[in-house]
């Protein structure tokens, strides 16, 4: 099967929400691979110098990061798909208080984004677990800073970004400049994941889903 010769094709794909319990004792490992737990020298030395960080500040008693977790882990896996690619960290303000007055964290959970010396922080309004969009609403929160879109290379980036989303929109063009109407209108949705493919890749990912009808 083909792709389709017009501008694009759009894909909405209403998904479950599954997210994985892990143990709390498991706190400091997203079980990815990606996220890494930080002490106050790494924050203080490391994270400044490696351009883009999304970090988590947090308290091991707090039930609402307890809570969060789940879609800060979601949001990473997916803001791991970017290149050049960021880095995420955790770090908790009751081992390292001198941290939290430093980067003034008014509550726990307080995610921030850093860009080279400049702090952004994550709206209260863009944390509610009760929302299963919350993890887009992260993701989409951070592309606004960094202009990033989700490019995906392969079928399986495409299987990676579709696990635990609510709602997600892909959509699948011969080239980029078919696909800049498709950029511009995802600027103006801040609880659905996006994600783009062109070329071959776009072809790849229709066969796919064809074939899993």
């Amino acid at each position: 099967m083909s792709i389709i010769s017009s501008t694009f094709l759009l894909l909405l794909l209403q998904l479950s929400v599954q997210h994985n319990v892990r143990a709390w004792s498991l706190w400091g490992d997203s079980g990815k691979g990606t996220i890494r737990q930080l002490s106050e020298s790494d924050l203080d030395n490391d994270i400044p110098k490696s351009g883009l960080s999304l970090v988590m500040f947090y308290a091991p008693g707090c039930p609402y990061c307890r809570s969060f977790k789940p879609f800060f882990d979601n949001a990473v896996e997916k803001l791991a798909m970017h290149d050049p690619p960021m880095r995420f960290g955790m770090i908790d303000g009751i081992q390292y208080p001198n941290a939290i007055l430093r980067h003034q964290i008014p509550y726990y959970p307080t995610v921030k984004l850093f860009i080279d010396s400049q702090e952004h922080q994550l709206p209260l309004t863009e944390m509610d677990v009760a929302d299963p969009k919350c993890a887009a609403k992260v993701v989409n929160w951070v592309n606004r800073f960094i202009h990033k879109d989700h490019v995906m290379e392969s079928v399986g980036d495409f299987e990676k970004f579709a696990e635990n989303n609510p709602l997600l929109a892909i959509g699948l063009f011969n080239d980029e400049r078919d696909g800049e109407f498709f950029k511009h209108c995802t600027r103006h949705f801040d609880d659905v994941f996006f994600a783009i493919a062109y070329g071959q890749v776009a072809e790849d990912i229709v066969d796919h889903l064809y074939n899993r009808r």
